[in-house]
């Protein structure tokens, strides 16, 4: 290639090169004059104003670009950090319609604070203002700058207050030299010549102070001025015991004075007491046995030397023993302390004979005497029938005393209770009558009389109780768990039971009374074996049977001026509504009835059903015929003599059975002497119960 050539390819690529660069040069420029354009400016304005020449703006976000304390943003929100010296980073965010002037304040950095003590103690209680802060030799903090009050406070100094300035990002250390608090202790004691020995545990002082030694058998009482702190003292003294104890003298009680009471040296006692299970004062102090076994016991104490002491031992029954004895100090000691037994007589008694049980020990029947010891006990009193009665008493040291029981029988405990009869239970309901003399039988005249009806002269000692009404089916249900009582293995009622309950034989009428004073908790009537009745029990108060004699009483003397006939009267005809009889319903069905009589029942009524005779009772003149106690014979009993209280003759196979029923149809079997016998059930007997009054 020739040179003009290569010369005019030079200047080609000459040209080349400065068009590029005008292209580059308008292009830099015409986009810094679009950012020109598009970008927004925003003045910061920092506080304080000393800082604002050495704060430093950053850009963390978003596009901006900062000039000293100017901001450029181009769009979109702008994040910016400040910082100065001493001063906390601020940040500042900028969005798109944020003012173009920013006020920035600046928060001072805190300072570090280092707070101790001479001497450093580690139970210091630092305060800021009047809030405990800390507790320990020294007290560390950031704070804001600024001046602070600070206090720090122990027992045994005088409280330091100062003020410390806090400087931004400076370390402040402060060194407090404490003041020693100067207290007094006094000390005495009731023994003017004991000693005492103190020794310091903590005390407080100063570099420059020297520690107050241990101070050794210094005389009482004494008073000494020492630095606060805490000191042990002994107080000794020949014969009493060594006393120690801790004082403290401290800023809010720099004055400790105390007078100690010494206590005398103990001396090691044994005590032998007897008998064993009494009561040991010492000094009034009562103190526990330990048993040797038997009768016999020790107790194991301390007693103060060179002191009276006294000492008391007593036992119920005994005589108590009381001495009053010294002890040498060191000395062990052994002392006896013996009682002799005390007593007294005493005598047990009661309103009927009853057995004595003392502490459940049967010892007789009243009336016992007996020499006891004067202790409290317990007695018993019994009888069969009666409510047990238990009492206490202590016999008195040679005297005699009267233990008296006021027995009650449980029939009337009950009662007294307001508890019901068994037969009230029932709807038995009794009356009560004093029968008087009375002659039993007929007279030799009298129409219809049979030789049978004795004239046998009674008399009557004691009241006796009487059921208004014959027993009914109901009532005599209720003791149908008694084998005895059911006859033929059954028991046949009536609609509602109110009908008399025949067909029971003569025994089983008299169980049927025992069998109700069981309930009642009375003494039975009949004495009974293999459920046969072989005897009575005549002073009993259980129900039984009417006897003839209180029969024929009722039927015809019972509030009579006169003796009557019959239970309505001496008139020989059947009174209207006096009783069921066999009436002209029964016409054509026994030979015998009464043709101008009307009782509305051709069998047996129920009880109650006519009128009450003029004693109360119903029914005695006729619907049932009744057993009665009495034995039937025909021998002659004595009519030369009064009988009392007269149950019938001793002998017969037979029973009496006395008034009429619904089957009587004969004038002469209604007359109240008339008389049956017979020993088994029939349709048209039954019985009614009674009692003596207790």
């Amino acid at each position: 290639m020739s040179i003009d050539a290569t010369l005019a390819k030079k200047q080609r690529t000459t040209r080349k090169g400065i068009l590029s660069l005008c292209i580059l040069v308008l292009c830099i420029v015409g986009g810094y004059l679009s950012w020109l354009l598009l970008a927004k400016g925003h003045q910061l304005i920092i506080y304080p104003e000393i800082q604002a020449p050495l704060a430093k703006v950053e850009v963390i976000q978003g596009s901006a670009w900062a000039w000293d304390s100017t901001v450029y943003t181009v769009g979109g929100a702008v994040g910016l950090r400040v910082t100065a010296p001493k001063f906390l980073p601020a940040t500042v965010f900028i969005a798109p319609d944020s003012s173009q002037i920013i006020e920035v304040v600046l928060t001072p950095a805190p300072g570090d604070i280092k707070l101790s003590t001479r001497p450093a103690l580690e139970d210091m209680t630092w305060y800021q203002g009047t809030q405990v802060v800390a507790i320990g030799s020294s007290y560390s903090q950031s704070l804001a700058p600024g001046e602070y009050v600070f206090t720090a406070q122990h027992p045994f100094y005088e409280s330091a207050a100062f003020t410390v300035l806090s400087e931004s990002s400076e370390l402040t250390e402060w060194l407090e030299t404490l003041r020693p608090v100067q207290g007094r202790l006094s000390i005495d004691s009731q023994i003017k010549d004991a000693k005492v020995s103190i020794t310091p545990v903590i005390q407080a002082m100063t570099q420059a102070q020297d520690k107050v030694g241990e101070l050794d058998d210094l005389g009482l009482p004494i008073s000494l001025d020492l630095p606060a702190g805490e000191y042990q003292i002994q107080i000794t003294r020949t014969g009493y015991q060594e006393l120690n104890d801790t004082l403290v003298l401290t800023r809010s009680e720099p004055t400790v004075d105390r007078t100690y009471l010494l206590s005398p040296e103990q001396v090691p006692l044994e005590i032998a007491l007897k008998p064993s299970g009494g009561t040991l004062l010492v000094d009034g102090k009562m103190l526990t046995q330990t048993s040797k076994g038997g009768h016999s016991a020790t107790v194991n104490t301390f007693v103060d030397a060179n002191q009276p002491t006294s000492f008391r031992y007593s036992k119920p029954g005994y005589l108590p023993q009381q001495i009053t004895k010294s002890f040498a100090p060191g000395s062990k000691e052994t002392i006896a302390l013996a009682l002799s037994p005390a007593q007294g007589e005493v005598v047990f008694t009661s309103n009927v004979p009853a057995e004595v049980w003392l502490d459940s020990r049967l010892l007789g029947m009243t009336p016992q005497r007996l020499t006891l010891p004067t202790i409290g006990k317990t007695v018993t009193f019994k009888r069969p029938y009666y409510r047990d009665q238990t009492m206490t008493f202590t016999p008195e040291f040679q005297q005699s005393i009267i233990v008296k029981a006021e027995l009650q029988t449980e029939y009337s405990a009950r009662r007294a209770a307001g508890l019901p009869s068994a037969a009230q239970r029932l709807g038995i309901v009794l009356k009560r009558f004093a029968p008087d003399n009375i002659t039993l039988g007929s007279e030799i005249n009298e129409a219809g009389r049979r030789s049978d009806e004795h004239p046998v002269q009674v008399a009557f000692t004691r009241e006796i109780l009487v059921g208004q009404h014959e027993i009914t089916e109901a009532q005599f249900a209720s003791a149908l768990q008694q084998p005895s009582l059911v006859p033929n293995g059954q028991v046949t009622l009536s609609a509602g039971g109110k009908e008399p309950q025949v067909n029971v034989t003569w025994h089983q009428a008299a169980l049927y009374a025992n069998w109700l004073s069981a309930q009642d908790a009375l003494p039975p009537f009949y004495r009974v074996q293999n459920q046969q009745v072989i005897g009575t029990n005549p002073s009993a108060t259980g129900y039984r049977l009417l006897t003839e004699a209180e029969w024929e009483w009722l039927a015809k003397k019972a509030n009579r001026a006169t003796p009557t006939k019959y239970v309505w009267g001496n008139r020989d005809k059947v009174a209207r509504d006096h009783g069921n009889f066999a009436d002209a319903q029964l016409k054509g069905t026994q030979p015998f009835y009464f043709m101008d009589y009307t009782d509305q029942h051709t069998g047996l009524a129920p009880v109650g059903s006519y009128k009450a005779d003029r004693t109360g009772l119903f029914d005695l003149a006729g619907n049932a015929a009744e057993w009665v106690h009495d034995r039937y014979t025909l021998a002659l009993p004595d009519l030369e003599q009064t009988h009392t209280d007269y149950l019938g003759m001793s002998r017969g196979q037979n029973h009496v059975i006395k008034g009429g029923s619904y089957q009587t149809g004969r004038l002469k079997e209604l007359r109240a002497a008339y008389r049956q016998n017979g020993t088994e059930g029939r349709p048209d007997v039954g019985f009614r119960i009674a009692r003596y009054v207790e």
